[in-house]
Parts: structure tokens; C-alpha cells; sequence
């Protein structure tokens, strides 16, 4: 057999670097797979794309079909995931405000392709998932992206207080007179009345 010297080609993951041996009628050469890891392969596996790297590839296509998308550690996915847990999961602590009043996903969305196609990218880290309405289910016509402001405006335990005449929500009022929303929340929860909450110095919270 005619020797064939692929010394400094490159075939798919593997850059040849140097002839090993002839063994058995097989030539032997050294490779620098992708992922930086020097292997030994026979030169006909490389010419006839029979080995396509040190192994890295085959295990990468194996994850990726144990793995139905590379999206798990996403915002997007953790938000789809939550989203059905506290809706069809009755152990999920949030569960009585969400599956136990009866929202539910619909079908299409417990698909998480689906529901990234519909809904893509969060605009920001600060984005969360929301329903329009808020007694609706989690489906296309009825969610979006929205930052926490939002967000808290449309809750159905949305607090709110009578301040100046004015019946307002915690998020509108920690704006309209510039108290950090969660320091507003923690006061009102710990029952101080919503003059206090609002006008007390902020570095005293008890």
C-alpha cells in the first residue's frame, strides 16, 4: 500500500501533527483534536471521515441528544420551568396562587421550544413572565416581558393604601414620594400604617 503522508492536514476536529507507525498494514498518526486533547488515530478512519475527533465529538452529540435544547441554564428556560411547576405541581409552594386557583400553561407551552418561540428573549435579567390578565392562563395572547414595576402593578395581591387622599398602589406610591419599593413592602408587612412606611428615615426599618 502506498504510504500517503497527511502530515499538517486537517480532518473535521483533528489537525494531523506527525506519523506515528505502521502496525499491522495501518499507518498511525498523532492528532491535536479541537478541544486540545493529542490522540492516536489510523490514517484510512481520518481520509474516510470515520473518526471525526478525540471522542469529544461523539460525547457532545450524545448530551445534545440526552438534552433537548442547550437553553437549560437560560433566564428564559428557568422561567418556563418555573412557570410549570407552581401551575401544575400542588407540592411547588406557590402552587395554591397559580395551579390551585386554576391557571394553567397551555398545551403548546409545555414544550419549551414552543414557548421560547412565542415568547423569545427576555429583554433584560430584570424581565420576568406576566399575564396580561391576571385570572388568565399562561398562553401567547396572554403574557409578555415585563420589568418588576410592572409587574408588581398588575398583581392580584397588589397593596393597596390611602395616603393624601389618594388610593394608591405600593409601587405608585414608592415611586410618587421616593421610598425603595421592597423597604415600602417590608414596613407595610410588619404593620407600621402607610404615613409611617412612608415618611420614617429609610435606615430605620423596625
Amino acid at each position: 500500500m502506498k504510504f500517503i503522508d497527511i502530515t499538517g492536514q486537517k480532518f473535521n476536529y483533528l489537525q494531523v501533527t506527525s506519523f506515528c507507525e505502521s502496525k499491522g498494514g495501518k499507518s498511525l498518526w498523532e492528532c491535536i483534536c479541537d478541544c486540545g486533547k493529542s490522540t492516536i488515530v489510523e490514517g484510512y478512519a481520518l481520509r474516510n471521515d470515520k473518526i471525526k475527533s478525540c471522542g469529544c465529538f461523539a460525547r457532545e452529540q450524545t448530551r445534545k441528544r440526552m438534552t433537548t435544547h442547550d437553553d437549560t441554564a437560560s433566564k428564559e428556560h428557568i422561567a418556563w420551568k418555573s412557570m410549570i411547576n407552581r401551575t401544575s405541581n400542588p407540592k411547588c409552594e406557590r402552587y395554591k396562587n397559580y395551579g390551585g386557583r386554576g391557571i394553567s400553561v397551555c398545551s403548546e407551552w409545555f414544550t419549551y421550544q414552543n414557548f421560547f418561540n412565542d415568547m423569545g428573549r427576555a429583554p433584560s435579567k430584570e424581565h420576568s413572565i406576566d399575564r396580561i390578565d391576571v385570572n388568565g392562563n399562561y398562553e401567547s395572547s396572554n403574557c409578555r416581558w415585563v420589568d418588576r414595576k410592572t409587574q408588581c402593578r398588575n398583581r392580584t395581591s397588589n397593596n393597596v393604601q390611602e395616603y393624601n387622599g389618594e388610593r394608591l398602589p405600593l409601587i405608585e406610591l414608592s415611586e410618587k414620594y421616593n421610598v425603595p419599593y421592597d423597604l415600602l413592602c417590608l414596613r407595610v408587612s410588619r404593620g407600621w400604617n402607610i404615613s409611617e412606611a412612608i415618611n420614617t428615615p429609610k435606615r430605620q426599618t423596625a
